[in-house]
């Protein structure tokens, strides 16, 4: 993965998620910054953050429609 690609990944994450992650993998907050910089390849930490992301997106989807339907 380059920059970019970490950086767009970055960007769809939820609210705390290097915390999450940290926790999640037993791993330091600044270690995470350093996965998500490209500074350090944890393919692991990475599947994880993708399929966050894409809860994260889905859950927003789901409070979108339910806001409409109000």
């Amino acid at each position: 993965m380059n920059e970019e690609d970490l950086g767009k990944l970055r960007k769809s994450m939820p609210k705390n998620y290097r915390y999450e992650l940290a926790i999640k993998f037993t791993i330091s907050v600044p270690y995470v910054d350093k996965i998500f910089r490209g500074l350090t390849n944890r393919s692991d930490v990475i599947d994880y953050a993708i399929q966050m992301a894409t809860e994260y997106k889905n859950h927003l989807k789901e409070l979108k429609l339910k806001i409409e339907e109000l």
